[in-house]
């Protein structure tokens, strides 16, 4: 063989002994990374549910829409109740009957404190599913139920 073949085979066997060295060093370093960033989460749910503890009373969350600022009557849940008393779809539902169409992240700042983003997702295409709600320009607006289109009816005929 070559002196020129046997230089590449001696640098390539070092090259692939580096590249080696330097997959262990980053599975290390990144079995540090996750560690930390779990780390970093666990502390930031003992601050968030600490926080809450001393925030007392729920002040009504706010939401702006249009240039115009909205206020949400939505329950807060404790951390103290053991049972939350509301279904997060009826939530959901109740928020888009409270405005006039709202997009899902304007709907998603209403209701993050009782609602993870991917389920309410899933909520808003149940219910598109339904057809209980319509999309129109990007933003979720409920569709009247019956009852509501009635009582309309009965009140303009009278």
């Amino acid at each position: 063989m070559s002196a020129y073949l046997d230089s590449l085979k001696s640098d390539l066997s070092e090259a692939q002994k580096r590249f080696q060295e330097y997959q262990l060093e980053m599975q290390r370093v990144q079995q540090l990374f996750q560690a930390a960033h779990a780390d970093l989460q666990a502390l930031q749910r003992i601050v968030d549910k600490q926080t809450l503890k001393e925030q007392g009373p729920h002040k009504p969350e706010t939401i702006q829409v249009g240039g115009v600022v909205q206020v949400a009557a939505v329950p807060h849940l404790n951390d103290s109740d053991p049972v939350p008393d509301i279904q997060k779809t009826e939530l959901i539902r109740e928020t888009l009957r409270q405005h006039s169409g709202m997009t899902p992240g304007e709907l998603y700042n209403v209701v993050k404190s009782h609602v993870a983003r991917p389920y309410m997702y899933s909520v808003l295409k149940r219910l598109r599913d339904k057809e209980e709600v319509v999309v129109r320009r990007k933003k979720y607006h409920i569709k009247p139920t019956p009852k509501t289109e009635e009582v309309r009816i009965a009140s303009s005929v009278q």
